[in-house]
């Protein structure tokens, strides 16, 4: 069952709006956590996908598929380093990387990049380091997410969602909509 959180008020976008609907149609998804407030239309050009370290990178990615394909949007794959995690990382590798380098080494990532290229769409891969929450919010301003997908989990034994620290902190200073998808 589909959860929609907050409102969608006075968006304009028509895209948004299917893209609401077709995913409230998955049985599992999505909780639309925040919108934009203004009385434009909001086309979709550029789609941060949020990757923490322990998500299910596929199926956020599935969700991001079904928005990027029919509005030709851009995919960011943005990836997040906590600070220890990417020194470790650099000590795999010889010689510096940059985060965004980093982030295109991985297998994962590069797994979820054959996919887009698969589909047609085009992507870029953006790296932070720091606190997770904040890389987010920082590659989605930069890169001018139009959207941005966040995954998280339900976790109290109602089945209520609470929010993770880092969906957490996405979802309330975040600049672009966000939708959390419930892994």
């Amino acid at each position: 069952m589909s959860v929609l959180l907050g409102e969608v008020s006075r968006c304009g976008s028509v895209g948004l709006y299917q893209t609401i609907d077709r995913i409230a149609e998955r049985p599992y998804q999505v909780l639309l956590a925040h919108c934009c407030y203004s009385d434009s239309v909001m086309a979709l050009d550029t789609i941060l996908v949020a990757l923490g370290q322990d998500d299910d990178h596929e199926s956020l990615l599935d969700t991001a598929l079904e928005t990027a394909g029919p509005s030709d949007a851009t995919v960011v794959l943005g990836v997040g380093h906590p600070e220890d995690d990417y020194e470790a990382a650099l000590d795999d590798f010889e010689g510096d990387a940059t985060p965004d380098e980093l982030a295109a080494r991985s297998a994962t990532i590069r797994s979820l990049t054959d996919r887009l290229a698969d589909a047609g769409i085009e992507y870029e891969i953006r790296g932070g380091v720091g606190d997770t929450g904040e890389t987010f919010v920082s590659i989605a301003d930069a890169v001018g997410a139009d959207l941005l997908y966040i995954h998280g989990q339900a976790r109290s034994p109602t089945g209520k969602a609470l929010f993770g620290d880092t969906a957490q902190s996405v979802l309330l200073n975040a600049t672009c909509p966000v939708t959390f998808v419930r892994q």
